[in-house]
């Protein structure tokens, strides 16, 4: 449950009537708790007690710590096993303010959304970093306005936000039209997006114009996306620039694409220049995207001679279309150093990876992948298995590497030697090794084996990997075992009372089975990641918003 603290007396005697019938607590002498400890603390056939005391002092007991057998077989006996309501409550009046963070956390994620209510409230009374968001986040996600209306009117800035964002996902345009009067900049903004989906960008406009009057820098740049949207570019320009010459950056860079839009190339290429912006990481990129479209390869080269890693990889994008694969090569190969024996991660290692690759050079993506270059590892292995060299893939394979492992796997299946690939997977993972883990999973249920993968995936889950919690949830509605669902809310699994519920939306409202497996998995199976609380709780991106705030690949 994420408590470290020793479990106080206190908690000890709040707690145990959790556990108790009506007949047994009446039944309990008056000295039941001295007995409790008593016995609890009592050596067991000379061996180690059940609760072990830690000393606050000289002759003082401060609490109590579990046995480590004891604490480890719960974790399996009683894994999905609820806990009493009396002693969720026991935890929440009787902790330690260090563990409150971690329990809250436990709480929320086996659906005792009342207790994690409570326990970041706590933090957020106590001004811990980051608590404030956290408890409007979850108010956000259980739907409850009145106490983040409450929050937000006593000045709770993280309350406003996510409150505005939970008026905009219900349509309540006359509360965010009320707020954004009061001043409410967040209220304006989600109001803004409302209107914009609905495509009344002359309210929007309007609104946003004013909003705009306080200076507010996000509302200027959305002010702008929605001029851009009906056409208004000059005015669009002139607010972008306003905020650009106040060294916004985000401003500078919308600004920018604009500029390329309209056919202003050169404008936007000065205006990523200025020194107010040329330092800027995300400016540079911007700049040597715009540099390429505008065919200006020559300066694209002065960057890249500069150490600018982006106009590297662009540079040699540029050779490889023209087919100068190996100059491209030895240009990439000129940016990416050995640092103390260990490379450069980032963009140029994977692009120099993939193009040694291409050309067959496997002693070199050996010298890398030695060195510790994953990606070079990477394109090893999947070099090795074109060429279908399984001597190749097994010796690199038992020399660790795990993008070997998986490639010799998938070759061994095909060659109809599934059990052998399944064994050596199992030894990789055994040995600490959780590369290969989604592979092992993925051929355990392909071969049938689908209560192995789940306990696999439950001990993966359990460790704190929530890919795996994700991976475990999709396996089991796909094989249609939804009570085990709740099970795993039970047993705290990343997101699973997020997935229960919607399993239980769709049965109240009587879906059927193949209707409600196609839509969660449409909706959850992105096992790469997990599911999205925010995405879960309708959150949506509004397209003319986003036309110019998004990333870098969408904006050129």
């Amino acid at each position: 449950m994420g408590v470290r603290a020793p479990l106080t007396r206190e908690f000890l005697a709040a707690a145990a009537p959790g556990y108790l019938t009506s007949a047994q607590q009446a039944a309990a002498p008056p000295d039941w708790l001295d007995q409790a400890v008593s016995y609890a603390t009592a050596k067991l056939h000379g061996a180690a007690s059940c609760l072990t005391p830690v000393a606050g002092g000289m002759g003082v007991v401060r609490g109590y710590h579990t046995a480590d057998y004891l604490h480890q077989h719960a974790l399996v006996a009683r894994r999905t096993a609820p806990l009493p309501d009396a002693v969720w409550t026991a935890l929440v009046d009787h902790h330690d303010p260090e563990d409150t963070n971690r329990l809250a956390d436990s709480a929320d994620r086996r659906a005792q959304h009342r207790h994690a209510t409570a326990l970041y409230r706590r933090l957020a009374d106590r001004d811990a970093p980051g608590a404030a968001l956290t408890l409007a986040t979850h108010l956000q996600l259980r739907g409850n306005v009145t106490e983040l209306r409450e929050r937000a009117d006593a000045g709770d800035v993280a309350a406003s936000s996510r409150l505005a964002e939970l008026l905009r996902d219900r349509g309540g345009r006359d509360e965010l039209r009320q707020r954004a009067d009061a001043g409410d900049q967040y209220a304006g903004r989600a109001l803004a997006e409302l209107l914009t989906s609905e495509e009344k960008l002359d309210e929007a406009a309007a609104l946003l114009r004013r909003l705009a009057e306080s200076g507010d820098p996000q509302t200027n740049r959305r002010l702008a996306g929605v001029l851009a949207c009906q056409g208004h570019i000059d005015e669009a320009i002139g607010h972008l620039r306003a905020r650009a010459e106040e060294k916004d950056q985000t401003a500078a860079r919308q600004l920018a694409v604009l500029l390329f839009r309209q056919g202003r190339g050169d404008e936007a290429v000065a205006l990523l220049q200025q020194p107010a912006h040329a330092e800027d990481s995300l400016n540079k990129m911007q700049l040597a995207r715009i540099l390429v479209r505008l065919g200006r390869i020559g300066e694209l080269q002065e960057r890249a001679a500069d150490g600018d890693p982006e106009a590297v990889a662009l540079w040699a994008e540029d050779l490889i279309r023209k087919g100068q694969t190996v100059e491209a090569t030895a240009l990439v190969e000129q940016h990416v150093h050995l640092s103390s024996g260990r490379p450069r991660r980032g963009p140029l290692t994977a692009l120099l990876a993939k193009l040694l690759a291409q050309q067959g050079r496997s002693d070199e993506l050996r010298q890398r992948s030695a060195a510790g270059d994953r990606h070079a590892a990477d394109a090893l292995a999947r070099l090795l298995a074109e060429n279908g060299d399984a001597g190749g893939l097994r010796a690199l394979a038992d020399s660790g590497n795990s993008a070997a492992s998986t490639r010799y796997a998938d070759l061994l299946e095909r060659t109809g030697r599934a059990d052998e690939a399944i064994a050596m997977l199992r030894r990789r993972l055994d040995s600490g090794d959780r590369k290969p883990a989604r592979r092992l999973i993925a051929l355990l249920e392909r071969q049938g084996c689908v209560d192995e993968a789940l306990t696999i995936l439950r001990r993966l889950s359990d460790s704190g990997d929530s890919r795996s919690s994700a991976l475990l949830l999709n396996m089991l509605v796909k094989h249609a075992r939804f009570d085990e669902i709740e099970l795993e809310a039970r047993a705290g699994t990343f997101a699973a009372d997020v997935y229960w519920n919607f399993w239980k939306d769709h049965r109240k409202f009587g879906a059927r089975m193949s209707e409600f497996q196609e839509s969660w998995l449409q909706r959850f199976d992105r096992p790469t990641a997990g599911p999205s609380p925010a995405r879960t709780a309708g959150q949506r991106e509004v397209f003319s918003v986003n036309l110019i705030d998004g990333t870098i690949q969408q904006l050129i």
